[in-house]
């Protein structure tokens, strides 16, 4: 009798183990599982920590790391991503949608020569994959392929690919290729029917500044404002607003852009040109000296400087900072002739000369280089030194020239 419910408990035990491991657990592990597809769209967190939750029950499911996967895409942890879709593929590489997954993963991490790859595998299953075309082009134009990655997007366009953000990604390589009004085009296809995407009207407004339509870059930029403040909006509007010749505006939308990165270099560096449109040279000065402590090794700040204190008649402090630009790059014609005229206005003209002839040679084309030269060669040796490089200056059209040369030296 004892043996008989000792075998009893034995096969309800067995029983129990069964239906635990093979039934409850299973159970548990879709349940997390699904829980975890149900809150994706509210809540990542959530939703990976349930489905930790069912891959620590069943580590082998596919459908359970292809979508852990796909959540470190979502939170742009790539690598994860990319390590947990590398154990799907050992198990199967015919499911197109983790193609999509490892492509996105490699684009985030900015290596498109490996996210080309995976899409070209993924393109050897289905030649009609929309999707995959349009991801390899955004790969080739994050290699700066913008020809390449046109071709692309149209296949995407050609197999039906119907996210309008595709026509942003082909108006970002039209602009690549300097195709303004077809970047423009397309981004026109975005914000049809009064989008509120702030987005759209920035890229449209940056792509209208480059095009020369500043009226109209202005009032797309404007229009982002409205949805979202960044610091991009706010520089190309001070852009735009100084080449429609406003500087006080422009400096506004400067200091809104330092308010926001008060290590934006680009932005003291032009609000120091908006304050000289303004006269305010002193203001200027303290700008582009900001702009020099953010970027020590930048030549084209230091030569702003200079261009400043000579405006400010302080022709020696201006040489110091020419050659600071010549010690960096000894192939830029405008840094000798600008510390040429500084030392012209020093009364150095035959270090002004030196300096002329070093512009003359790296730019022989340079009319007024010419010209100065011939000044600092009056002023050293009287104007019959200086007939050879007014003549040069003349025929190169600068303008000062023809007018020396017919007061001076035509008869």
């Amino acid at each position: 009798m004892k043996l008989k419910i000792s075998i009893g408990i034995i096969i309800i035990i067995a029983a129990l183990v069964v239906l635990y491991f093979f039934v409850y657990l299973p159970y548990k592990a879709d349940k997390y599982y699904n829980e975890s597809v149900t809150c994706l769209d509210k809540d990542v967190d959530k939703s990976l920590d349930l489905v930790n939750k069912a891959i620590n029950i069943n580590s082998e499911n596919i459908d359970f790391i292809s979508h852990r996967s796909l959540l470190h895409l979502l939170k742009k942890e790539y690598q994860k991503s990319i390590d947990d879709i590398d154990i799907v593929f050992a198990k199967t590489d015919t499911v197109i949608s983790f193609y999509v997954i490892k492509g996105k993963a490699y684009i985030g991490l900015k290596r498109f020569n490996e996210a080309i790859e995976v899409v070209n595998r993924g393109l050897d299953i289905d030649r009609k994959w929309a999707e995959g075309y349009y991801l390899r082009g955004i790969s080739y134009a994050g290699l700066k392929q913008y020809e390449i990655s046109l071709k692309d997007y149209n296949k995407a366009l050609e197999y039906g690919y119907s996210d309008e953000s595709i026509y942003s990604k082909r108006g970002e390589s039209k602009a690549g290729i300097n195709d303004y009004a077809g970047a423009i085009a397309d981004l026109n296809l975005v914000l049809q029917g009064g989008s509120e995407d702030a987005d759209g009207y920035k890229q449209r407004g940056i792509f209208r500044y480059k095009f020369g339509d500043y009226r109209g870059a202005l009032s797309d930029i404007d229009s982002s404002l409205l949805y979202k403040q960044g610091k991009e909006q706010f520089y190309f509007k001070a852009l735009a607003l100084t080449n429609l010749k406003r500087p006080e505006d422009a400096v506004n939308a400067y200091k809104e852009v330092i308010k926001l990165d008060n290590s934006y270099v680009d932005a003291y560096y032009n609000i120091s040109m908006a304050y000289m449109q303004l006269g305010n040279s002193k203001q200027a000065l303290t700008y582009i000296d900001k702009a020099i402590k953010l970027r020590p090794d930048n030549t084209k700040i230091y030569f702003r400087k200079g261009n400043i204190l000579a405006f400010l008649k302080r022709p020696a402090d201006a040489i110091l900072m020419f050659d600071k630009v010549i010690d960096k790059d000894k192939n830029d014609p405008t840094a000798y002739y600008n510390r040429g005229v500084a030392n012209g206005v020093l009364g150095k003209h035959k270090r002004a000369i030196n300096d002329y002839n070093v512009a003359i040679k790296l730019n022989n084309n340079y009319s007024e280089a010419y010209y100065q030269r011939a000044v600092s060669k009056i002023n050293v040796g009287g104007f019959p030194a200086g007939r050879a490089d007014v003549m040069k200056a003349y025929e190169l059209g600068f303008k000062p020239a023809e007018v020396m040369y017919k007061k001076y030296y035509k008869n």
